[in-house]
């Protein structure tokens, strides 16, 4: 669940910052969508570390200890 909430939080920022033109609103849904794609990669490393190699929907989206490093 947490791989899909990493690809999830910029596309949804992106969306937001399409749909407000304003300046100061894409910067702190940009800065908001770092903070967070931040913690949910350290929250993938942390799990990776733990429990080995991660995978999601029967091996679509997958992470191990080589992905969890790029991230």
């Amino acid at each position: 669940m947490i791989l899909t909430f990493l690809l999830a939080v910029p596309l949804a920022a992106g969306i937001l910052s399409s749909a407000v033109r304003r300046r100061a609103v894409m910067e702190a849904a940009n800065l908001a969508a770092f903070a967070l794609t931040f913690l949910l990669a350290l929250a993938v490393a942390s799990k990776v570390l733990r429990a080995g190699a991660i995978s999601l929907w029967d091996g679509f989206l997958y992470a191990d200890s080589l992905s969890a490093l790029v991230i």
